[in-house]
């Protein structure tokens, strides 16, 4: 497996990257895929919107309005770097709650079978 880093602002990359598997953001699951994969498929690309730390020049692409629903600044609840917005949570992932595991009729979800001893 052969692994690099491409800073495409600062780079002579060039406008096309080909790969058979293409995974955008390096979130939890994006970086957990890219992983897997690469141990099967030769050429995995993983592409990331920021940098190793958090820039205020790409975090500030998250700037909106919230035209619907109420929900938390837009530029603070996400985050636009290596890690994504699992580097809010340093890591840590809390246990399930009893109720994560109940149906919800309303949402067509079936109770689920397995729970936790």
């Amino acid at each position: 497996m052969t692994s690099g880093f491409i800073d495409a602002r600062n780079s002579d990359a060039g406008d096309l990257i080909e790969a058979s598997v293409c995974i955008v953001g390096s979130g939890a699951a994006g970086l957990t895929l890219a992983r897997r994969l690469a141990k099967s498929v030769k050429d995995v690309v993983l592409i990331e919107s920021g940098g190793f730390s958090l820039e205020g020049e790409t975090q500030n692409l998250f700037a909106g309005r919230n035209l619907s629903l109420p929900y938390y600044n837009l530029t603070a609840c996400r985050l636009r770097y290596f890690g994504g917005t699992t580097n809010h949570w340093s890591g840590f992932c809390r246990a399930n709650d009893e109720i994560d595991y109940d149906g919800r009729a309303g949402a067509q979800l079936a109770e689920v079978a397995c729970r936790p001893c």
